[in-house]
């Protein structure tokens, strides 16, 4: 016997909350990108990308509590990760 449930969610914001912090060190680790290389301030600017990695781990620890499976990869976990290589990418 198989049986399917369709579940949709009637509000997106929730995910949006929980996702805001990805999406703000993401556009901070844009902004690396637009620094000149030539001057002696950016490897300073650059390791302030390592807050924004901070802040990725720590937002994702946030999401694991709210949502309270460790176990399995979902969406908000992939989105975490693949912002913690670019971000660290970002970086180097």
């Amino acid at each position: 016997m198989i049986a399917t449930l369709r579940i949709e969610r009637e509000n997106a914001t929730g995910f949006f909350k929980m996702i805001a912090g990805v999406y703000a060190a993401i556009a901070i680790g844009c902004l690396s990108f637009l620094m000149a290389p030539n001057q002696p301030t950016v490897f300073s600017g650059r390791m302030t990308l390592l807050a924004a990695l901070f802040a990725i781990v720590v937002n994702l620890q946030v999401s694991d509590s709210v949502l309270g499976s460790l176990e399995d990869i979902a969406l908000v976990h992939e989105i975490h990760i693949l912002a913690m290589g670019y971000v660290f990418i970002a970086a180097f």
